[in-house]
C-alpha cells in the first residue's frame, strides 16, 4: 500500500470491478430499466393529471377490469387462456421524460380459451404495441400478463411454447423457401420429425400456398409472404395464436380461405387474439371484440352487444330516381317529408343521388318507419326508386369513437 507499491491500484481494481459486476446485474435483471419506465409513466400521469385509479371505459370495461383483479393466483394460473393485468406501456427517448407518450395505458382483460377475440383501433392505438408486450419484443413499463398460465414477466420462455405470433410486418428468412421456412419452424416447435412433412403439407394447402411451396420467400408477393406468416404462426397448433392484421393484402379468395381456417382453429379449442381494420372480417371470426382508443379499451362485449348499447340509430339509405334527361331527381320534396315524419333525423351525406340518413330509434317504430317509407313512395311524386334500413354498423360504432377521441385530442 506504499507510494511505490501495487496495493492501492489492485484496492481500486476490486471496487471498479465490484461496481461494474453490480451495474451489469442491474441492467440484465432490467431493474434500472424499470425504475425508468415507472418514473416516466409517473411524470405522463402527472402531465396529463390522470386519476391512476379511476375507471377506464364504460361500465363493461369496467366489469371485465373487476372480473380479472378478483381473480386468485389459481384462476390466473388454470382460468382463461389469456389475462392482462394493467398492461402499460410508454415510450420516451432517453432523458427526454418531457416527450414520454403513453401507448398502452393499464389494459385490464381476460380471454377464455376457445375464442377469437379481436382488436380494433386506428393506427396508433397500441394493438401492435399490446401484441409485442405480450411476445416479449416490448419490455413492459408496468403490469403484467398471463399466457396459457405463465406470467410473461417471469416464465416468457415457459410462455413462448404456447404461443403463436405473426406479426404486422413479416419476418421471413429471404433466403428460405415456403416449404424450408415451414419445417424450421416445426423443428423450433418441437415436432416430431415423422409428423413434419404431412403437417408442412397440410399447411401449405391450407394456406393455398401449395403453387409457392419451392420459391424463395424473398420472391413472394406481399399477400403470400402474410399466407406464410399466418402458417408459421399455426404450426404445431399453439393454445395461443397473436395475429397482427393476419388478412391485410390477400385478395378476396385467400381472405375467406383465411377465415375458414381461423374458424376451424377456434372450434378445435385454440384462442385466437386478432387485430384487424376489416369489420367484416370482426364480424366474421370474432366472439368479442373491444375498440382500442388512445391506448385504452372503450367498449368490449360481443358484436350485437355492442350494436345494441352504441348503436342508438337506424340508418336509412335512399336511393333517388333519374328524370328522363338521366339526371337524379330533387329531393327536397322527400326531405322535407321525412324530417316532418322522422322528428330527430339527420342527413348524413349525399352522393350519386343517394341520401343516407341516421334516424333516432326513439323517434320512431320498426312498422311506422317502413309504413312511412311506403307512403312517402306515393306522395314524392315517385322521386324514391328504393331503400334500406339497418341497424348502426359496427364501422359506424368504431368511427364514433375514434371521431370522439379526435375531439378529445383537439381540445385545449
Amino acid at each position: 500500500m506504499e507510494e511505490e507499491g501495487v496495493g492501492q491500484i489492485l484496492v481500486a481494481y476490486l471496487m471498479q470491478g465490484a461496481a461494474y459486476s453490480c451495474l451489469l446485474l442491474l441492467f440484465d435483471t432490467g431493474i434500472l430499466m424499470k425504475i425508468y419506465y415507472n418514473l416516466l409513466l409517473l411524470q405522463v400521469r402527472l402531465d396529463t393529471k390522470d386519476d391512476t385509479k379511476g375507471e377506464i371505459g364504460d361500465d363493461d370495461v369496467a366489469l371485465e377490469r373487476s372480473r380479472v383483479l378478483a381473480m386468485s393466483p389459481y384462476q390466473k394460473r388454470f382460468g382463461d387462456v389469456v389475462i392482462l393485468d394493467h398492461l402499460t406501456k410508454v415510450y420516451a427517448k432517453f432523458m427526454k421524460p418531457s416527450k414520454a407518450h403513453l401507448a398502452v395505458d393499464r389494459l385490464t382483460l381476460g380471454i377464455p380459451r376457445g375464442e377469437c377475440f379481436g382488436l380494433l383501433g386506428v393506427n396508433g392505438a397500441g394493438k401492435t404495441t399490446t401484441f409485442k408486450m405480450l411476445t416479449g419484443l416490448e419490455m413492459m413499463t408496468s403490469g403484467t400478463a398471463y399466457l396459457a398460465g405463465h406470467d410473461i414477466t417471469n416464465e416468457i420462455a415457459q410462455s413462448h411454447q404456447h404461443v403463436g405470433y405473426s406479426a404486422q410486418f413479416d419476418t421471413l428468412h429471404d433466403y428460405l423457401t415456403c416449404r424450408e421456412t415451414l419445417w424450421m419452424y416445426a423443428y423450433i416447435r418441437g415436432i416430431t420429425s415423422e409428423y413434419i412433412p404431412d403437417e408442412v403439407d397440410r399447411l401449405l394447402q391450407t394456406m393455398l400456398l401449395e403453387p409457392f411451396a419451392d420459391k424463395r420467400a424473398g420472391t413472394l408477393s406481399g399477400g403470400n409472404k402474410r399466407k406464410l406468416s399466418v402458417a408459421v404462426a399455426m404450426i404445431g397448433e399453439p393454445l395461443v395464436t397473436l395475429l397482427d392484421e393476419p388478412t391485410c393484402g390477400l385478395d378476396p379468395v385467400a381472405q375467406r380461405q383465411a377465415w375458414q381456417v381461423f374458424s376451424q382453429f377456434r372450434e378445435s379449442g385454440r384462442t385466437i387474439v386478432l387485430s384487424s381494420h376489416s369489420m367484416d372480417e370482426c364480424e366474421a371470426l370474432c366472439n368479442r371484440l373491444v375498440i382500442m382508443v388512445g391506448g385504452r379499451f372503450q367498449c368490449i362485449g360481443s358484436l350485437q352487444h355492442l350494436k345494441s348499447k352504441f348503436g342508438k340509430d337506424y340508418m336509412l339509405m335512399i336511393q333517388m330516381s333519374r328524370n328522363e334527361t338521366g339526371e337524379f331527381e330533387d329531393s327536397k320534396l322527400l326531405q322535407q317529408f321525412l324530417k316532418e315524419h322522422f322528428p330527430g333525423c339527420v342527413l348524413m351525406s349525399t352522393q350519386h343521388g343517394q341520401l343516407h340518413y341516421s334516424v333516432p330509434e326513439t323517434a320512431v317504430s320498426w312498422p311506422t318507419l317502413f309504413s312511412a317509407l311506403e307512403e312517402a313512395k306515393n306522395d314524392c311524386a315517385n322521386h324514391m326508386e328504393d331503400y334500406s334500413i339497418c341497424q348502426t354498423t359496427l364501422e359506424q360504432i368504431f368511427i364514433d369513437f375514434a371521431r370522439d377521441s379526435s375531439n378529445r385530442g383537439s381540445e385545449p
